[in-house]
């Protein structure tokens, strides 16, 4: 059985928060990600790419054990 991971969205948009980011065209002006995708990703519509998630990391100042929670939440739903 494969594991499947999602990003919690709901933890991301909290460190958005906690940086006084409020708009997804906050986000993607600060950190050179796209409105689309980050869009989609928000909405967990969409995984997002190393390069993405490197990106956010350094823009909303995640830690390493943080970012593993967000980005690599596993996803218990299976169906």
């Amino acid at each position: 059985m494969n594991n499947v991971y999602t990003t919690n969205c709901i933890a991301l948009r909290t460190k958005m928060a906690m940086k006084g980011i409020n708009t997804i065209k906050e986000l993607s002006e600060k950190s050179g990600v796209g409105r689309d995708t980050l869009s989609r990703i928000l909405n967990g519509k969409l995984k997002p790419s190393t390069k993405i998630i490197e990106k956010l990391i350094y823009t909303l100042e995640i830690t390493p054990d943080e970012a593993g929670k967000i980005f690599f939440n596993q996803n218990l739903h299976i169906a």
